[in-house]
């Protein structure tokens, strides 16, 4: 069984053999990624695709799993992943402290607390997401959606920039 990391032209990388450990790290100017890698494992490089391959002795039936989440996360080195979060309605208010603070006409006040992510007020009604990882900046669009969801009769509310909007037509009398 192999295991290909393909690595960009913009990712560098470093074996290292250190205390009878194999390590290889992957790198920018920025940020770095360190793999620890088994002792069983062979390790070949193709300089020319710059794709580094693993070699397994042994049968495992998630390499495939692996694989695909090593190349994810080399790529994320480079791209951030982006999303834009638009607020409507009346007495909306943003407050961008420590930590975002939003007055939705409530007796309390809403707060979300991020680690890891960039978090802008691009205007009055629009924040902007950004993070390496789309699992959890999804998660994270998710839990800020879900404090005031979109009505569909009014369409005041929080929604994703692009999503689509459908509004229910109220009740009609005589």
């Amino acid at each position: 069984m192999n295991i290909h990391l393909t690595l960009n032209n913009n990712l560098n990388y470093i074996f290292i053999k250190k205390n009878g450990q194999k390590f290889i790290i992957v790198f920018t100017n920025n940020n770095f990624f360190k793999y620890k890698i088994s002792n069983k494992l062979n390790i070949y490089f193709n300089r020319g695709c710059k794709v580094i391959s693993l070699r397994i002795p042994f049968f495992c039936n998630s390499t495939k799993k692996t694989e695909k989440f090593i190349n994810i996360y080399n790529s994320s080195l480079l791209n951030y992943f982006i999303k834009k979060i638009i607020f409507s309605g009346k007495s909306y208010k943003i407050k961008k402290k420590r930590v975002f603070i939003f007055e939705f006409n409530k007796a309390h006040m809403e707060a979300v607390v991020w680690k890891n992510f960039f978090l802008k007020k691009l205007k009055k009604v629009k924040i902007l997401l950004k993070n390496i990882n789309q699992n959890e900046l999804a998660i994270i669009c998710h839990k800020i959606i879900s404090i005031r969801e979109l009505n569909p009769f009014t369409k005041r509310g929080l929604r994703m920039s692009r999503s689509i909007l459908r509004k229910k037509i109220g009740k009609k009398s005589n």
